[in-house]
C-alpha cells in the first residue's frame, strides 16, 4: 500500500535525571548518533551555499561540535538517516536548522536546503519535562518508609534539592513526504524504546556534555 499523506510520530522516554541533564543529548544533532540509531551521521554545516560538500564527504561523526549557520545565523547540521523494517530500508541526507532552543524544555529543528529546490518537510521537536521521580523496587514491607531509601544515589548532573529527579522526554516528528511514511510510522516509537539504555548509560558516563 502506497502512503500518501503526512506521518506525525511521537514517542517518550523517562529517564532518572534533572531536564538540563536530558537537554544537552537531544539540543545538539552532532551527539544524537550516539544514542539514536536512525541517525547515523550528523555534522555541523558549515559550507557556503555556493560551495555544497559532495555526498560522502562528512566527517566521522564525534564529539559533539558547534554547528555552522542556517536561516538568520541559526545552527545547522547535516544528518544521515538510515531506518530499516524487516526487509524494507530506507536511508536519507538532510539539511536540518535549529529553529528553535529553548534549554532546557524544548528545541527544534527543521529541514531547510540550500539547492533551490522543493523538498519534502522534515521537522524535529523534543520536549523536556520534570515528572516525579519513579519509586524504587523494594521487597514488600509492613509500612512505607518516608525519606529516600538507603543506598540510593542522585542521578547523574543532579544536586540534591535543586532540580526534579526525574524527566520524560517527548519526541515528535513530521514527515511531509510520501517514501519514509509506512517506515517511520512503526520505526521511531520502537527506537526510542532501544535507545533508552544508551542514553541512560550516557548520562552516567564520565565527561558527559555540561
Amino acid at each position: 500500500m502506497r502512503h500518501s499523506g503526512a506521518v506525525d510520530v511521537t514517542a517518550t522516554l523517562d529517564a532518572p535525571c534533572p531536564p538540563s541533564a536530558l537537554f544537552r543529548w537531544v539540543d545538539d544533532l552532532a551527539r544524537y548518533p550516539r544514542w539514536l540509531e536512525i541517525v547515523t551521521r550528523a555534522d555541523p554545516d558549515r559550507t557556503d551555499p555556493s560551495t555544497e560538500a559532495a555526498p560522502g564527504s562528512l566527517a566521522t561523526a564525534g564529539p559533539a561540535r558547534e554547528a555552522g549557520p542556517g536561516a538568520d545565523g541559526a545552527p545547522a547540521w547535516r544528518v544521515d538517516l538510515r531506518g530499516r523494517l524487516g526487509p524494507v530500508a530506507r536511508t536519507k541526507r538532510l539539511r536540518m536548522v535549529r529553529t528553535t532552543h529553548e534549554p532546557p524544555h524544548r528545541v527544534r529543528f527543521e529541514r531547510q536546503e540550500r539547492d533551490g529546490r522543493s523538498h519534502s518537510a522534515w521537522v524535529l521537536t523534543a520536549e523536556i519535562r520534570a515528572v516525579p521521580a519513579a519509586a524504587p523496587a523494594a521487597a514488600p514491607a509492613p509500612a512505607p518508609t518516608p525519606g529516600p531509601v538507603a543506598g540510593s544515589e542522585p542521578a547523574a548532573g543532579l544536586v540534591a534539592g535543586s532540580e526534579p529527579a526525574a524527566s520524560r522526554l517527548d519526541v515528535h516528528l513530521h514527515y511531509g513526504g510520501s517514501l519514509w511514511g509506512p517506515v517511520l510510522e512503526h520505526m521511531l516509537g520502537a527506537e526510542i524504546a532501544r535507545s533508552r539504555d544508551r542514553l541512560l548509560a550516557l548520562l552516567d558516563a564520565p565527561g558527559a556534555p555540561a
